[in-house]
């Protein structure tokens, strides 16, 4: 049996998937690879997301701890693989910086603290190459806005954008620039209870100025929106609201791929209110939900997501699996399901993640949680990519018939079994042996195929799909394991019946 899947889709899902999906499920080996020691070294406490530059340096804050008790900034080069601390918040430089940063590409280290400075409403700070000083470049106060704890993003130019909580003059936060060349903080919008507030996430830029963010209430529904600033007028569009089965509450840090499509999370709606995963495709104005969590594949997704080259998504949540200490999730690319990675059960190996993933040249997706480890101070931890459990295609799909093909790896030649789920209910589990002579010396991303007996063919007329009518969902699994190991969704279909 699958380990997560969903119950009948809504419509709008649908419109997220394509009809013809490749899919190979690759599986994770978890470590903890650093425990934060603030007790006797001063390295911090409550890691956050971290951030990799070209080199394969990674860097990263932590919101508490040091010796001031304000947060560090940290290190670890990719020559050495050892943490570093490089510098220590002091307060007057800013405290408790819990969002991402930006490393430009001198080496130069900018962010945001979420308290601290001359108002005690937050900072803009850098850490420049080399040195060990953070140096205040922004001040906060209720008039700009205040507490960005949604970090950073940055432009082609270097200029910094990001979002404040609360302030302004509404006390529902603001959106502002820090101009590099001149030193100057500008707040481009203000927020007002239709448009939103009380944000804390992580906007994006595109190549052309324009920025998109999310705020985590306001909108239609009250629930949030994603907006859009208009490089030049600084013009302000709300594109979209959140509520229902979407989601609700945006947070994290947007990501924004090549054709223009905005993907995020929701920490909370869905279908069990406990988040979603989301993206509102290039030139729509429509919130699509691309999967939800339930608990078992974590609850109250944070810090937003990175996508591999084939489109899969990974991320944390705060909640949910065993123990609700946290898990670490992938949603395959347009399969509409999340699926958990990794769980955080114990102290020992860590406990809530409180940062999005990022990955490695090799692939390893890096993280951190909030608390855990040996000296209960957090950690960073590594899931290292193993050979896929099973690829898969369905190569084609109808009222009454599914055809594809489905291979394990670790099988070899042997031919495994298939499971069909329809609108998320199991119909039936049939070998994949029927000949397939075009898989003879072929390779999915690197792995090679052995043997052609790998097909599969399923007749489900007997459920009468025509009769009922509607759109239906073909959903296949790789039966790829005995042992209790996921079994990897291969491939998913829609089908609408004859009118």
């Amino acid at each position: 049996m699958p380990a997560t899947r969903q119950s009948r889709r809504p419509a709008v899902l649908l419109e997220a998937l394509e009809s013809r999906t490749l899919m190979s499920l690759t599986t994770y080996g978890f470590s903890t690879a650093f425990s934060f020691n603030n007790i006797s070294a001063n390295q911090g406490v409550s890691p956050n997301t971290l951030v990799r530059d070209a080199a394969g340096n990674v860097f990263g804050t932590t919101a508490s701890g040091g010796a001031g008790s304000y947060g560090t900034i940290f290190e670890i080069p990719a020559a050495t693989g050892k943490l570093t601390i490089l510098a220590q918040f002091n307060s007057f430089n800013g405290f408790n910086p819990v969002g991402p940063v930006v490393v430009d590409s001198h080496g130069n280290l900018f962010g945001a603290a979420a308290d601290g400075g001359i108002y005690n409403r937050g900072t803009l700070y850098e850490l420049a190459a080399g040195t060990h000083t953070i140096v205040p470049l922004a001040y906060f106060s209720v008039a700009t806005g205040s507490h960005p704890f949604g970090g950073v993003t940055a432009d082609a130019a270097g200029n910094l954008y990001g979002t404040t909580f609360d302030g302004g003059p509404n006390k529902l936060g603001s959106v502002f620039k820090y101009t590099r060349s001149t030193g100057t903080l500008t707040i481009l919008k203000t927020f007002t209870n239709g448009t939103g507030g009380q944000n804390t996430s992580t906007p994006v830029v595109d190549p052309a100025g324009n920025i998109f963010g999310t705020t985590f209430t306001g909108g239609a529904a009250g629930r949030g929106t994603v907006f859009e600033i208009l490089a030049g007028s600084n013009a302000f569009i709300t594109l979209a609201s959140f509520g229902g089965a979407i989601g609700a509450n945006p947070t994290g840090a947007l990501l924004r791929d090549s054709a223009g499509s905005l993907y995020g999370i929701c920490s909370n709606g869905g279908s069990n209110s406990d988040g979603t995963v989301w993206v509102m495709p290039a030139g729509t104005h429509n919130i699509l939900r691309l999967g939800t969590f339930a608990g078992g594949n974590g609850m109250h997704p944070v810090g937003g997501l990175v996508a591999d080259a084939i489109g899969d998504l990974f991320g944390t949540t705060a909640a949910g699996g065993p123990n609700s200490g946290g898990t670490a999730y992938v949603v395959p690319a347009r399969s509409g399901i999340v699926f958990n990675l990794a769980s955080f059960p114990s102290q020992a190996v860590g406990l809530h993640p409180s940062g999005g993933l990022i990955m490695t040249a090799s692939g390893s997706l890096l993280g951190t949680t909030f608390s855990g480890g040996t000296f209960n101070d957090g950690t960073i931890f590594e899931l290292t990519p193993t050979a896929p459990t099973a690829l898969g295609f369905i190569d084609s799909a109808s009222a009454t018939t599914v055809q594809g093909w489905a291979y394990a790896p670790a099988q070899g030649a042997t031919s495994i079994h298939v499971a069909l789920y329809i609108d998320g209910h199991f119909v039936a589990n049939v070998a994949a042996n029927l000949s397939r002579p075009d898989l003879a010396g072929a390779s999915v991303n690197g792995t090679p195929i052995i043997g052609t007996l790998h097909g599969f063919s399923i007749d489900y007329s007997s459920l009468g799909l025509i009769e009922i009518g509607g759109i239906h969902t073909v959903q296949v699994y790789a039966i790829a394991s005995a042992n209790g190991v996921v079994n990897p969704l291969i491939g998913t279909k829609t089908v609408a019946m004859p009118v």
